[in-house]
């Protein structure tokens, strides 16, 4: 209980509006509920939600030059796993050839690790050794 007499539920907080604000779990959404009107039982109670986006930190994936895998073959990996517009592929492919090595994108950890995972197969599966890397941003 408060020294003015009111009590309130563990994790909540009054506003300047009258009204309670109910902590969520971390990063999540926080319910804001207005207080009853005194009118009685069956009166509208207003509640917002204040949603918290949280952005998973991106990783880039890096493609690595080697003499063997075909121009053809990157674009198609480009366009087929990573999506990339075709001529954009064309840009990173030659980026690729001509640097030794080129960004292919950025990406949380976890799809960066799947698309690469799924090129290396790709690569294999056709006789190439195409490589990436993940790095941090």
């Amino acid at each position: 209980m408060g020294s003015g007499g009111t009590s309130r539920a563990l994790g909540t907080r009054s506003t300047r509006h009258g009204c309670e604000e109910r902590a969520g779990a971390p990063g999540g959404p926080r319910r804001r509920e207005h207080a009853p009107d005194p009118g009685g039982p069956g009166t509208a109670v207003a509640v917002e939600e204040e949603v918290q986006e949280v952005i998973a930190p991106l990783s880039r994936v890096v493609c690595h030059d080697d003499p063997h895998t075909t121009m053809e073959f990157v674009v198609q990996v480009f366009t087929g796993v990573f999506r990339l517009p075709h001529p954009r592929a064309v840009e990173v492919m030659l980026e690729v050839h001509e640097r030794g090595a080129g960004v292919v994108g950025h990406y949380p950890r976890s799809v960066a690790e799947r698309k690469v995972k799924k090129a290396t197969s790709m690569a294999r599966t056709s006789g190439f050794p195409l490589t990436f890397s993940i790095e941090e941003d």
